[in-house]
């Protein structure tokens, strides 16, 4: 079942079909994680694939560098991405409520820098985050994995059945992510990070149950 009636189907590279939903409305952005969240209870499953998109292409106000322009969020039910605009009284009650709430379990590849941004940014303070990079690296007891990235390191820790993830393309990173209609090549590597930190905490969490 989809919760994303306007959702785009995605086939990602490791055989993965996911729906994704770009949000960049307020009242939408509460229908859809109001729904995520009742979705995540209901299947007892508190993991949040979590992950960020900066923008590279110029510098944010008040001297600081490259602001998060977009969040992005994956659970069992699919992908949101939820794209931000500068300063913190953009940010949607519904946006603050869903990141603060402790319940949840919001899994990111080297996120600390992220959560700082967000809380200086736009007073976003997330309830319950876990830096997977080090979680990975204590649990498998192999400090080299600390530096690898989502993709990389959910093909390095990850369910061994599914295929690589593709990398990145650099396209992509170096595109415009805050200013006009994303493009499919945009709306897929994004939720791919989404869905990369997913595997990688769900094998984690597996491990440590």
């Amino acid at each position: 079942m989809s919760f994303i009636p306007k959702g785009i189907k995605l086939n990602l590279s490791d055989g993965a079909t996911v729906f994704t939903e770009v949000v960049t409305d307020e009242d939408d952005a509460h229908t859809s994680l109001y729904v995520l969240l009742e979705d995540m209870i209901q299947r007892r499953n508190m993991l949040v694939g979590f992950a960020t998109e900066w923008n590279l292409c110029r510098s944010g106000t008040a001297g600081l560098d490259h602001p998060i322009v977009m969040l992005k969020f994956y659970t069992e039910l699919g992908c949101i991405l939820v794209r931000l605009k500068p300063g913190a009284g953009s940010v949607s009650p519904s946006l603050r409520q869903f990141m603060a709430f402790k319940d949840a379990i919001f899994a990111g590849v080297h996120i600390k820098e992220d959560l700082e941004k967000l809380r200086r940014e736009y007073g976003i303070v997330v309830g319950n985050a876990v830096e997977l990079s080090e979680l990975a690296a204590a649990v498998m007891r192999k400090p080299a994995l600390a530096a690898y990235g989502a993709r990389e390191l959910a093909g390095k820790v990850g369910n061994r059945k599914k295929k690589e993830l593709d990398p990145k393309p650099m396209t992509v990173i170096w595109s415009n992510w805050c200013e006009g209609a994303l493009s499919m090549e945009q709306i897929e590597s994004a939720t791919v990070d989404a869905y990369a930190a997913y595997r990688v905490g769900e094998t984690m969490f597996s491990c440590g149950s």
